[in-house]
């Protein structure tokens, strides 16, 4: 997060939004490489990057900017979005070079991830980890047999790879205010 983003938040910020973790450990950039042909596997990839070590980085890095947050919005109530399953379990359909075997190796990922993100909230006064798995169960990436609420590469925008598209927002919206209806009239 940006410093100009926490610019915005005082001690009369209500309610936070977040969700960052993934971008730390270059996880789109590691997708979108994990659907090209050739060059690194994707298991190999997501090793390389999503290990003990960047893990352990990641939750310092997210501690010190929960400490950041909490000094800037003394009152606010801060939701600390986790990742959905970018890809079914245990098939990939159509997404490039990746196949059957990528797709276990992805989900154990994103459970990690996902993982350090909630150690790194812990019992954090005011925080709370809100899950995407179960509001995106059926719907992940390269998943041919239903609607994906996650684009998979897109060749024209790929910073939009492996992210959320207009249906997967609108279904965090309606998860964000299912968790905190107070805040969503």
């Amino acid at each position: 997060m940006r410093a100009t983003q926490l610019g915005v938040l005082d001690p009369t910020t209500r309610l936070i939004t977040i969700s960052v973790g993934g971008d730390n450990l270059h996880f789109s950039t590691v997708m979108r490489n994990c659907v090209k042909p050739g060059g690194t596997s994707c298991i190999q990839s997501l090793h390389d990057h999503v290990n003990r070590s960047t893990l352990r980085a990641l939750r310092a890095d997210l501690r010190g900017l929960y400490r950041d947050i909490r000094n800037r919005a003394t009152a606010a109530t801060v939701l600390v979005l986790g990742y959905p399953e970018l890809v079914p379990r245990d098939h990939i359909d159509g997404c490039g070079a990746m196949d059957d075997h990528d797709a276990p190796v992805i989900h154990r990922t994103v459970v990690r991830l996902n993982g350090s993100i909630r150690r790194a909230v812990g019992k954090r006064r005011g925080f709370r980890f809100v899950s995407l798995v179960r509001t995106f169960r059926g719907h992940p990436a390269c998943n041919s047999d239903a609607e994906d609420w996650i684009n998979s590469l897109v060749e024209t925008d790929q910073q939009e790879s492996f992210h959320p598209n207009e249906a997967g927002h609108r279904a965090i919206a309606r998860r964000l205010r299912k968790v905190a209806p107070r805040y969503f009239g």
